[in-house]
Protein backbone atom coordinates (compact mmCIF):
# COMPACT_ATOMS: atom_id res chain seq x y z
CA UNK A 1 0.00 0.00 0.00
CA UNK A 2 1.18 3.29 -0.84
CA UNK A 3 -0.21 6.47 1.29
CA UNK A 4 -0.32 9.57 -0.01
CA UNK A 5 2.90 11.66 1.19
CA UNK A 6 1.92 14.43 3.63
CA UNK A 7 4.45 16.97 3.64
CA UNK A 8 5.72 17.86 7.23
CA UNK A 9 6.88 21.75 7.99
CA UNK A 10 9.71 22.11 10.35
CA UNK A 11 7.47 24.04 13.26
CA UNK A 12 9.17 26.62 15.14
CA UNK A 13 9.99 25.75 19.06
CA UNK A 14 10.21 29.04 20.58
CA UNK A 15 7.66 28.92 23.81
CA UNK A 16 5.47 31.85 23.96
CA UNK A 17 3.30 31.94 27.58
CA UNK A 18 -0.04 29.50 27.15
CA UNK A 19 -2.66 31.41 26.30
CA UNK A 20 -5.40 32.22 28.63
CA UNK A 21 -8.29 30.37 26.95
CA UNK A 22 -6.21 26.91 27.05
CA UNK A 23 -5.89 24.10 29.91
CA UNK A 24 -2.43 22.86 28.25
CA UNK A 25 -2.22 20.60 31.30
CA UNK A 26 -5.38 18.87 30.17
CA UNK A 27 -4.63 18.99 26.43
CA UNK A 28 -1.04 17.27 27.40
CA UNK A 29 -3.28 14.01 28.88
CA UNK A 30 -1.13 11.44 30.17
CA UNK A 31 1.92 12.75 27.89
CA UNK A 32 4.92 14.02 29.46
CA UNK A 33 5.22 17.98 30.11
CA UNK A 34 6.94 19.56 27.86
CA UNK A 35 6.76 23.73 26.89
CA UNK A 36 4.43 24.62 25.16
CA UNK A 37 4.54 25.69 21.96
CA UNK A 38 1.19 27.05 19.12
CA UNK A 39 2.35 24.57 16.41
CA UNK A 40 2.34 21.47 19.01
CA UNK A 41 -1.23 22.44 20.25
CA UNK A 42 -2.90 22.77 16.46
CA UNK A 43 -5.55 20.01 15.22
CA UNK A 44 -2.73 18.68 12.68
CA UNK A 45 0.28 19.23 14.89
CA UNK A 46 0.22 16.80 17.15
CA UNK A 47 0.28 14.51 14.30
CA UNK A 48 3.49 15.30 14.21
CA UNK A 49 4.36 14.71 18.08
CA UNK A 50 5.95 11.18 19.44
CA UNK A 51 4.37 11.97 22.53
CA UNK A 52 0.90 11.64 20.89
CA UNK A 53 0.69 10.18 17.97
CA UNK A 54 3.28 8.00 15.64
CA UNK A 55 2.60 10.51 12.50
CA UNK A 56 1.09 9.90 9.29
CA UNK A 57 2.85 6.29 8.81
CA UNK A 58 -0.28 5.28 11.08
CA UNK A 59 -2.54 8.79 10.29
CA UNK A 60 -2.64 8.54 7.05
CA UNK A 61 -1.23 4.90 6.17
CA UNK A 62 -4.14 3.91 7.70
CA UNK A 63 -6.50 3.89 4.56
CA UNK A 64 -4.29 2.14 1.88
CA UNK A 65 -4.00 -0.28 5.00
CA UNK A 66 -7.72 -0.52 5.51
CA UNK A 67 -8.25 -1.67 1.69
CA UNK A 68 -5.14 -4.13 2.07
CA UNK A 69 -6.88 -6.11 5.11
CA UNK A 70 -10.17 -5.95 3.22
CA UNK A 71 -8.87 -8.04 0.52
CA UNK A 72 -6.21 -10.23 3.18
CA UNK A 73 -7.40 -10.37 6.52
CA UNK A 74 -4.46 -11.63 8.05
CA UNK A 75 -1.65 -10.66 10.47
CA UNK A 76 2.00 -9.83 9.28
CA UNK A 77 4.59 -11.82 11.21
CA UNK A 78 7.93 -10.00 10.10
CA UNK A 79 8.89 -6.62 9.28
CA UNK A 80 11.42 -4.11 8.76
CA UNK A 81 11.98 -1.16 7.22
CA UNK A 82 13.92 2.51 7.07
CA UNK A 83 12.35 6.19 7.07
CA UNK A 84 13.30 9.71 7.87
CA UNK A 85 12.74 11.71 11.17
CA UNK A 86 12.92 15.71 11.35
CA UNK A 87 16.36 16.31 12.38
CA UNK A 88 15.41 20.16 13.30
CA UNK A 89 12.57 21.67 14.55
CA UNK A 90 9.65 20.80 16.45
CA UNK A 91 8.10 17.63 14.75
CA UNK A 92 9.49 13.87 15.37
CA UNK A 93 7.35 11.19 13.85
CA UNK A 94 8.89 9.24 11.03
CA UNK A 95 8.03 11.23 7.43
CA UNK A 96 8.97 9.06 5.22
CA UNK A 97 9.02 5.34 4.76
CA UNK A 98 9.59 1.90 3.31
CA UNK A 99 8.58 -0.61 4.91
CA UNK A 100 8.08 -4.45 4.32
CA UNK A 101 6.98 -7.81 5.88
CA UNK A 102 5.88 -11.04 5.78
CA UNK A 103 2.23 -13.47 6.67
CA UNK A 104 2.81 -16.60 8.15
CA UNK A 105 2.02 -18.13 4.74
CA UNK A 106 5.09 -16.35 3.15
CA UNK A 107 2.92 -13.78 1.58
CA UNK A 108 4.50 -10.86 1.14
CA UNK A 109 3.57 -6.93 1.47
CA UNK A 110 5.17 -3.44 1.19
CA UNK A 111 3.93 -0.53 2.65
CA UNK A 112 5.26 3.18 1.50
CA UNK A 113 4.92 6.72 1.66
CA UNK A 114 4.54 7.91 -2.14
CA UNK A 115 2.96 11.13 -3.44
CA UNK A 116 0.10 8.50 -4.83
CA UNK A 117 -2.59 6.87 -2.63
CA UNK A 118 -3.49 2.90 -3.44
CA UNK A 119 -3.29 -0.69 -2.52
CA UNK A 120 -2.22 -3.17 -5.07
CA UNK A 121 -2.89 -7.06 -4.85
CA UNK A 122 -0.53 -9.32 -6.73
CA UNK A 123 -1.70 -12.59 -7.97
CA UNK A 124 -1.13 -14.97 -9.86
CA UNK A 125 -3.20 -14.23 -12.53
CA UNK A 126 -2.80 -10.36 -12.58
CA UNK A 127 -2.64 -7.09 -9.99
CA UNK A 128 -6.19 -4.91 -8.82
CA UNK A 129 -4.90 -1.36 -7.83
CA UNK A 130 -7.84 0.15 -5.87
CA UNK A 131 -7.98 3.66 -3.57
CA UNK A 132 -11.11 5.62 -2.11
CA UNK A 133 -12.47 5.97 -4.93
CA UNK A 134 -11.82 3.75 -7.91
CA UNK A 135 -9.82 0.32 -9.19
CA UNK A 136 -8.39 -0.72 -12.20
CA UNK A 137 -6.65 -4.20 -12.67
CA UNK A 138 -4.11 -6.01 -15.50
CA UNK A 139 -5.55 -7.49 -17.25
CA UNK A 140 -8.53 -5.22 -17.31
CA UNK A 141 -10.95 -9.08 -17.63
CA UNK A 142 -10.01 -9.66 -13.86
CA UNK A 143 -12.92 -6.60 -13.10
CA UNK A 144 -15.43 -8.48 -14.93
CA UNK A 145 -15.27 -11.64 -12.66
CA UNK A 146 -18.48 -12.26 -11.08
CA UNK A 147 -18.31 -12.99 -7.47
CA UNK A 148 -19.50 -16.45 -6.92
CA UNK A 149 -22.39 -16.92 -3.71
CA UNK A 150 -20.38 -18.70 -1.72
CA UNK A 151 -17.56 -15.77 -2.05
CA UNK A 152 -16.59 -12.59 0.29
CA UNK A 153 -18.64 -9.81 -0.84
CA UNK A 154 -17.93 -6.59 0.58
CA UNK A 155 -20.73 -3.89 1.71
CA UNK A 156 -21.26 -0.99 -0.86
CA UNK A 157 -21.71 2.26 1.18
CA UNK A 158 -20.94 6.13 -0.47
CA UNK A 159 -21.05 7.67 2.95
CA UNK A 160 -18.97 7.15 5.72
CA UNK A 161 -21.50 9.25 8.26
CA UNK A 162 -24.60 7.31 7.03
CA UNK A 163 -22.92 4.15 7.04
CA UNK A 164 -22.17 4.81 10.78
CA UNK A 165 -25.45 5.72 11.71
CA UNK A 166 -26.97 2.55 9.63
CA UNK A 167 -24.76 0.51 11.76
CA UNK A 168 -25.50 1.65 14.87
CA UNK A 169 -29.40 1.72 14.01
CA UNK A 170 -28.93 -1.68 12.72
CA UNK A 171 -26.64 -3.13 14.96
CA UNK A 172 -25.28 -4.79 11.96
CA UNK A 173 -21.11 -4.73 11.03
CA UNK A 174 -19.69 -1.31 9.58
CA UNK A 175 -18.63 -1.62 5.48
CA UNK A 176 -14.75 -1.41 7.87
CA UNK A 177 -14.88 -3.98 10.73
CA UNK A 178 -13.25 -3.34 14.01
CA UNK A 179 -10.85 -6.49 13.07
CA UNK A 180 -9.63 -4.86 9.95
CA UNK A 181 -8.88 -1.30 12.16
CA UNK A 182 -7.06 -3.47 14.53
CA UNK A 183 -4.64 -5.20 12.13
CA UNK A 184 -3.66 -1.72 10.37
CA UNK A 185 -2.63 -0.02 13.58
CA UNK A 186 -0.34 -3.02 14.37
CA UNK A 187 1.27 -2.71 10.61
CA UNK A 188 1.57 0.75 11.57
CA UNK A 189 3.32 0.39 14.81
CA UNK A 190 5.19 -2.38 13.72
CA UNK A 191 6.63 -0.55 10.65
CA UNK A 192 7.34 2.67 13.21
CA UNK A 193 9.03 0.99 15.84
CA UNK A 194 11.21 -1.63 13.23
CA UNK A 195 12.10 1.81 11.63
CA UNK A 196 13.27 3.55 15.24
CA UNK A 197 15.02 0.64 16.23
CA UNK A 198 16.71 -0.43 12.74
CA UNK A 199 16.10 -3.69 13.27
CA UNK A 200 13.68 -6.89 12.07
CA UNK A 201 10.80 -7.26 13.97
CA UNK A 202 9.07 -10.49 14.71
CA UNK A 203 5.53 -10.17 15.79
CA UNK A 204 3.15 -12.97 17.72
CA UNK A 205 -0.18 -12.84 16.23
CA UNK A 206 -1.70 -14.93 19.15
CA UNK A 207 0.00 -13.41 21.64
CA UNK A 208 -0.46 -9.84 19.93
CA UNK A 209 3.61 -9.01 21.27
CA UNK A 210 6.42 -8.34 19.67
CA UNK A 211 8.92 -11.43 20.24
CA UNK A 212 12.59 -12.08 21.16
CA UNK A 213 13.39 -8.01 21.37
CA UNK A 214 13.01 -6.68 24.44
CA UNK A 215 13.74 -3.31 24.24
CA UNK A 216 11.67 -2.90 20.98
CA UNK A 217 8.31 -4.79 22.51
CA UNK A 218 8.70 -1.92 25.20
CA UNK A 219 7.78 0.88 21.97
CA UNK A 220 4.45 -0.46 22.50
CA UNK A 221 3.88 0.99 25.03
CA UNK A 222 3.82 4.12 26.48
CA UNK A 223 3.75 5.36 30.40
CA UNK A 224 1.10 7.35 30.88
CA UNK A 225 1.45 11.20 33.20
CA UNK A 226 -0.68 10.70 36.95
CA UNK A 227 -3.48 11.25 37.52
CA UNK A 228 -3.85 9.37 33.93
CA UNK A 229 -4.44 5.79 34.08
CA UNK A 230 -6.21 2.66 32.07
Amino acid sequence: PKPQNVKQPEAPTDTPPVPGNLDYDLWLGPAPVTPYTADRCTNWGSYYHYDNSIGFIAGWGAHPLDIAHWGYPHTPVELEGTGTIPEKGLYNTIFTWDVKGRYADGTSFFFESSNDNWTKFVGEEGTVTASRGWIKAEPESLLKIKIRPDETRLLKSTNHYQGYIDSVKSRMDPVSVIESAVQTDIISHLGDIAIRTGRKIQWDPEKEEIVGDADAARLCSRPMRSPWRL
